[in-house]
């Protein structure tokens, strides 16, 4: 579910920066309108009155006062026919609409999240969103650049959560004390018996980090273990989706039966650096080496 989880993200996204344009262009107009509303009252009230008939008698100035009075009126005709009153208002029922859509998108993530949705009806709700998305793209004002990228800049900014997303997976680097050598836990891949990787896996509902990274290396090694430190988090693209596991640096407490039938490796550094297939697993096991080296208890 992880790539429908990462599309209802992105229309919540979309929806909320335009949504906030779409508020900001209200404004704009009517900031507009008012501006508009008092220069042309300002100068048609100084139009109409006796001094300035006077002004334009004793000064030689008919010209000027002359072309205050066509802007005068211009500034009004331009005040009738622009509507900016009716814009304003039209960018604001733009703008609570793809609020709307944005709340929607954030509800259904949220249920995929907890598992409540199957993968059919996901694509079909999410569908339907990206329909209405395109749908009110359409019946909508334009946003010029100018309000779109600082409006998408405070969006994004104020809703860092769509941003940082919890981990999904989780895993560990596991080792044990073998004559004074620090050994390194390996597993094969499923699809790949002779590719080896670190253990981890699909975090369940109700887990935290460190309680799926345990069940996950006992399921696919057999090793029971104790978590002694937390490691980095490392992210890649998977055919489902992507990926973000958290690692964490563990202990073999016992060891028996692998559950899942696949093949495990007790190995030292610099084999497990060499049997490791993916550049990031063997970032880890380095960033593991250094913490054993300062850490009490086990030295590697």
């Amino acid at each position: 579910m992880d790539d429908l989880i990462a599309r209802a993200n992105k229309y919540a996204v979309s929806a909320g920066r335009t949504g906030e344009g779409q508020y900001r262009a209200a404004e704009r107009a009517d900031r507009f309108a008012r501006w508009l509303s008092w220069a042309s009252t300002a100068l048609s009230a100084i139009v109409g009155t006796s001094i300035f008939s006077d002004w334009i008698k004793t000064y030689p100035l008919q010209f000027g006062f002359g072309l205050a009075a066509i802007v005068a009126a211009a500034l009004s005709a331009v005040q009738r026919t622009s509507k900016l009153d009716e814009r304003a208002e039209a960018h604001r029922a733009a703008g609570a609409e793809y609020g709307r859509l944005r709340r929607r998108a954030d509800m259904f993530r949220l249920r995929l999240e907890g598992g409540d949705v199957e993968r059919k009806m996901g694509f079909e709700e999410l569908e339907k969103i990206g329909e209405d998305l395109s749908c009110l793209a359409k019946k909508t004002r334009a946003l010029p650049d100018s309000i779109y990228k600082p409006a998408a800049k405070t969006f994004d900014d104020m809703h860092q959560e769509y941003f940082t997303i919890a981990p999904t997976h989780a895993g560990g680097v596991v080792v044990r004390s073998n004559n004074s050598t620090i050994q390194y836990l390996v597993v094969q891949t499923k699809n790949e018996p002779h590719e080896w990787v670190l253990p981890k896996g699909h975090i369940e509902r109700g887990e935290s980090t460190e309680q799926a990274a345990r069940r996950e290396v006992l399921e696919e090694t057999g090793v029971e273990t104790a978590v002694r430190d937390v490691l980095d988090i490392v992210e890649f693209s998977a055919p489902n989706g992507r990926v973000k596991a958290q690692f964490f640096l563990m202990e073999m407490v016992r060891e028996s039966p692998p559950r899942e039938g696949r093949e495990r490796q007790w190995l030292n550094f610099n084999e497990a650096m060499d049997s490791l297939k993916f550049k990031e697993s063997r970032r880890l096991v380095c960033q593991a080496y250094s913490l054993l080296r300062h850490t009490a208890g086990i030295t590697g």
